[in-house]
């Protein structure tokens, strides 16, 4: 099978939540752009521009996920 990186930026408290309870539950809070969804970008940089610092300030919080 083909398996595709993709990035989101986030914050750490979206990131542990996610990470806790999956995707779900944050894809029916935030309308975005497109509507309800989860959001991915094969483009790191891309997703720099919604990643927060996190609490320890060592840098940008990035989920990966790897899509089959």
């Amino acid at each position: 099978p083909f398996v595709l990186p993709a990035f989101q930026g986030t914050s750490e408290e979206a990131a542990v939540g996610i990470i806790s309870g999956g995707y779900g539950i944050v894809a029916s809070l935030d309308d975005g752009y497109y509507g309800k969804g989860i959001y991915l970008t094969t483009n790191m940089e891309y997703a720099s521009k919604y990643a927060k610092e996190g609490r320890i300030g060592k840098g940008k919080v990035f989920l990966l996920s790897l899509i089959v």
